[in-house]
């Protein structure tokens, strides 16, 4: 199996540009969800494209045990768990 650091290095060697914005973050019992812009830039066809996702970030004892992106929000807030609610 690959390390992250060559998954990593593979996937942004497609881009050109590559960044994530985290626009909003919500909280939930022991998950926060993230709504993350992200801009890229093809390395070969140089097209601009603009996709949002939300990522699920579990966490026990103070420690990630999982992240995982959805591209629908109700389904990313279903998966954090009751009583999601804005962070202050």
């Amino acid at each position: 199996m690959p390390s992250v650091a060559a998954y990593m290095r593979e996937f942004l060697a497609q881009w050109r540009e590559y960044r994530v914005e985290g626009l909003e973050f919500l909280i939930a019992e022991g998950a926060i969800v993230v709504t993350e812009r992200r801009h890229a830039t093809g390395t070969r066809s140089r097209i601009e494209t603009i996709m949002t996702f939300y990522a699920i970030w579990s966490f026990r004892d103070g420690r990630v045990v999982e992240v995982r992106w959805e591209d629908d929000r109700d389904k990313a807030l279903k998966a954090a768990g009751p009583e999601t609610h804005r962070a202050a």
